[in-house]
């Protein structure tokens, strides 16, 4: 999963008008007799891990709980994959994820990830030799199809908020440091194409170009309106 960083406040904005419409708070039922059984360690992290993303009590997650009980999107899919191969130090393919799915239609296949399966993915993960489990990325058609690096706050915003915290107008090298470690997602075409509009619909702000963005940056600080923070 090539997902580097994490979104801010106005990214979590743009993802749930986006593509979380209509989800809810907390799950919809209430903890059953499954939640008061015992758990292993690892669906316990898993539990509050997921509690965490999906802004839910955990004590409304059990190891049967579906991620579309919670009304998941591909996007949270991602975003948790990406979670627990942090968390746990494993590297998850994108084959055992979508084998997890068992659908091509992505909202069927949330009805079919439980915590549970969630959890022995990571444990299977877990019991491999670190050298094999890290090249567990065999070529596939889907791995092959164009990729677009999405900035999940955009450039032009990151950049004011920077010179206003800095208090003077900041650096070539800072804006190309900024520049770099600016928080991105590498989605497919389509993914990028829902996101920005989904962003555009939030705030328009100016595009700058990420190869040319000490220019750009330039251009936007000689004209006042631009440089006004986005709210």
């Amino acid at each position: 999963m090539n997902i580097a960083g994490k979104s801010g406040l106005l990214v979590l904005c743009c993802f749930a008008c986006t593509f979380g419409c209509g989800k809810q708070d907390t799950p919809p039922t209430q903890p059953n007799s499954a939640s008061q059984q015992p758990v292993s360690p690892t669906t316990e992290r898993i539990c509050q891990i997921v509690a965490e993303q999906m802004g839910v009590n955990r004590a409304n997650l059990n190891s049967q709980t579906t991620l579309g009980d919670l009304r998941a999107d591909d996007l949270d899919f991602v975003e948790l994959v990406m979670e627990l191969e942090e968390e746990f130090d494993i590297s998850i393919s994108d084959e055992a994820a979508e084998r997890m799915l068992s659908s091509k239609n992505w909202k069927q296949g949330m009805n079919n990830v439980t915590l549970a399966k969630l959890s022995s993915l990571v444990d299977e993960q877990c019991k491999l030799p670190r050298a094999k489990n890290a090249d567990l990325q065999p070529p596939s058609v889907d791995s092959e199809l164009p990729q677009v690096k999405v900035y999940l706050n955009p450039l032009h915003t990151v950049l004011i908020a920077a010179e206003q915290n800095k208090g003077q107008p900041l650096t070539q090298d800072e804006v190309l440091d900024i520049r770099d470690k600016a928080a991105f997602a590498m989605l497919s075409p389509e993914q990028a194409e829902r996101f920005n509009a989904a962003l555009d619909s939030q705030v328009r702000v100016p595009k700058l170009d990420p190869q040319r963005i000490w220019e750009d940056w330039q251009e936007i600080r000689g004209r006042p309106s631009l440089m006004k923070p986005v709210k």
